[in-house]
């Protein structure tokens, strides 16, 4: 998976959305899971389950504070996330 990462992380997409929402970002978690969020730097591959590869990987997508000084402004929030895919 890649993306545009806010700068520091490894699992939060940027928002590409010039006039939205500041100080957040996106991340992708397995649906059923308290794990971590999964990384977008390609450093971490996503291992599939035997159930997830017959009924499929479930994610969630959440917004999370950046940490950034200044808070959350609300606004509009657009992202664009790549999937790659190898079969071993």
């Amino acid at each position: 998976m890649s993306g545009s990462l806010v700068n520091n992380t490894t699992y939060l997409i940027a928002n590409d959305e010039a006039s939205g929402a500041t100080n957040v970002g996106l991340a992708l978690e397995r649906k059923d899971s308290s794990g971590p969020s999964l990384n977008f730097d390609g450093s971490t591959p996503v291992i599939w389950s035997n159930d997830e590869r017959e009924n499929g990987l479930d994610l969630t997508a959440i917004i999370r504070s950046t940490g950034a000084s200044g808070g959350i402004t609300p606004g509009a929030f657009k992202a664009k996330v790549i999937f790659t895919f190898n079969y071993q």
